[in-house]
């Protein structure tokens, strides 16, 4: 009887995921703007087979890159980012389990290097 149970269980997910394959749907979305650029705060489904059981997660974008993502615990409001602050440069939030401070700034890889007397360096070949 065990085994039949057990075996019921994953026929049932396996035709879960069949059928369903990955699901990512945004239940709720906010935008936070600032001078520089927007951080977009979204509570997502993201499961594989049938969404019955997802509690959903939490994203923040910035300029088209996940800066972070965290699934609730099953049966807990947590983690949930919330009270989001953006001023262009710093990003702050709160998932209920930490606290987070971003700090964003372009790049400095990709330019070109300085000499002191303030003329660009001419890079060798």
């Amino acid at each position: 009887m065990t085994l039949i149970l057990v075996a019921g269980f994953i026929l049932g997910r396996w035709h879960g995921i069949l059928t369903k394959g990955y699901v990512y749907r945004i239940r709720e979305r906010q935008t936070h703007d600032s001078p520089s650029g927007s951080v977009e705060w979204r509570h997502v489904t993201k499961h594989v087979g049938w969404e019955l059981m997802d509690t959903g997660t939490t994203e923040l974008e910035y300029d088209g890159r996940l800066l972070y993502s965290a699934t609730r615990d099953f049966q807990e409001d947590r983690p949930f980012a919330s009270d989001i602050r953006f001023d262009g440069k710093r990003l702050e939030w709160d998932d209920g389990d930490y606290f987070y401070s971003l700090e964003i700034e372009a790049s400095r890889h990709n330019q070109e290097p300085v000499r002191e007397t303030g003329v660009p360096a001419v890079p060798s070949p």
